[in-house]
């Protein structure tokens, strides 16, 4: 390959990065040291795979399909409802909770990647939406960092991370069941909606 075909590769990938790709790449980077300084090695390397995949992605490496894979709602009533019942019934945060929730999302990923699909462009309101939920999940990201930060300065100061306010939500098996369906119809509802695209 020629200098100018390495030139004119490295103006192909760097023309397909978009302004909000970029952002996002570098939020999860520094999320993901964030983590490190934490010393939670899975966090960071959940977070590093998170870098690489939306890398790979938005710069077109990543076309393993050419379009998402459809699955009818029956199948997915059906998973979902397994699904909730497990993480209803798992404890929190055990190894059992998190594996499942790391092949369940595995699955989603399989199931809606676009791949090498034609992407359609986003409406109005799926930006604006977007927009509303990168912001909530920047502020619950600044929030854990101040914690963190908090309770390095001063280990006795009050210093809540986000999950130590859902606990009492979260820490008696109706809430957790209730947040666990939700959560499985939340998912369910997207990847019908990637589905109908």
């Amino acid at each position: 390959m020629s200098t100018d075909e390495r030139s004119e590769g490295r103006r192909v990938l760097r023309a397909q990065l978009t302004v909000g790709q970029l952002s996002w790449i570098t939020i999860l980077v520094l999320i993901g040291l964030v983590q490190v300084i934490r010393a939670q090695p899975f966090d960071a390397l959940f977070f590093a795979t998170a870098v690489l995949v939306t890398t790979m992605d938005a710069t077109g490496i990543l076309t393993a399909a050419t379009q998402p894979r459809r699955v009818s709602a029956r199948v997915l009533v059906v998973v979902g409802a397994v699904a909730a019942t497990a993480l209803a019934a798992l404890p929190r945060h055990g190894p059992a909770m998190v594996t499942l929730m790391l092949l369940l999302g595995a699955a989603v990923l399989l199931l809606a990647w676009p791949g090498s699909a034609e992407r359609m462009p986003w409406s109005r309101g799926i930006r604006s939406l977007a927009w509303c939920w990168g912001i909530i999940l920047v502020i619950g990201c600044l929030w854990e960092l101040f914690a963190f930060i908090l309770s390095l300065v001063d280990p006795r100061a009050p210093a809540p991370a986000l999950s130590d306010l859902l606990d009492p939500m979260l820490g008696n098996r109706l809430g957790q069941a209730v947040f666990a369906g939700l959560w499985v119809l939340l998912g369910i509802w997207l990847v019908r909606r990637v589905g109908r695209r």
